[in-house]
């Protein structure tokens, strides 16, 4: 079983370039044609959040345009920059969430070897991310099902600290998220939002998170780094179970992109969409 882990598109939906520089549409559509050709087909895709720069709708039309035509199941998992309703109203079937955790995006998928679940840890309007406590029961509730079944867990913010001082703003709740999940025997946390990809065990739990789409982090440890980005090609993970475990892939789709950067993650004024 293969699962491809796609994440942060950032799409606008107005036609500019984010942070004056980013093509974003232009990496969704390079992103989208690479893995509609790829010769082994995932068995699903999971985009890890962030889908849109800022909850616009006619980004998340877009987007959904081509998600539609991959040939395999899309799931998606809210990010900081994504808005709850519109995941509903604009991609309900890649999201099945059950109202018993509504209006949080949660749900597992059961019905494979890999058993996913998906945590929504976004908190309106902030950047940094949380377990708040309706998902910490939901969750606690889901993993301890098939505590024996290899299960991945895909959410948006990484719950450790990585060294970026401008992306380690926190997350609430995280010691009640570690204990939740080490009651599983084999799984592992699969996360976006760091724009790059980053290999760690927390709590003796592994986690990784996925480069993105559009604009990668710059590897910055000084005090204050982790706020700029160089445009090169979009990457992705691919999660293969083989053997009776997971290994993950880093994996990078070549482009005709000119390298450049690194540039600041700031937005002008005029430059919110």
């Amino acid at each position: 079983m293969k699962i491809l882990q796609l994440s942060d598109t950032h799409l606008r939906g107005d036609g500019l370039l984010s942070f004056q520089v980013a093509d974003t549409v232009k990496a969704m559509n390079d992103a989208m044609n690479y893995f509609s050709k790829m010769e082994q087909q995932p068995d699903l895709y999971i985009v890890t959040g962030d889908l849109a720069d800022n909850g616009n709708v006619a980004a998340y039309q877009k987007l959904r345009e081509k998600l539609v035509q991959l040939p395999a199941p899309v799931y998606i998992v809210p990010g900081n920059h994504d808005d709850r309703l519109l995941f509903r109203e604009i991609f309900p079937e890649m999201c099945p969430v059950k109202e018993d955790i509504h209006p949080y995006i949660c749900y597992t998928i059961d019905d494979m070897p890999i058993r996913i679940i998906v945590v929504d840890t976004s908190i309106p309007h902030t950047h940094w991310g949380a377990l708040s406590e309706p998902v910490a029961d939901w969750l606690d509730r889901r993993v301890q099902e098939y505590p024996d079944k290899p299960t991945l867990v895909f959410t948006h913010h990484p719950p450790f600290i990585t060294g970026m001082s401008m992306m380690d703003e926190g997350f609430e709740n995280a010691e009640r998220y570690a204990r939740i999940l080490q009651k599983h025997n084999n799984l592992k946390l699969c996360c976006g939002h760091m724009h790059c990809n980053i290999s760690t065990v927390w709590h003796g739990i592994p986690v990784i998170t996925s480069p993105p789409i559009s604009m990668v982090m710059e590897l910055d440890l000084k005090p204050g780094g982790g706020d700029r980005f160089f445009l090169t090609d979009p990457g992705y993970l691919l999660h293969h179970y083989c053997d009776g475990r997971v290994n993950t892939h880093t994996c990078i789709i070549p482009t005709d992109i000119a390298y450049s950067g690194p540039h600041p993650f700031a937005y002008l004024d005029a430059d919110k969409k």
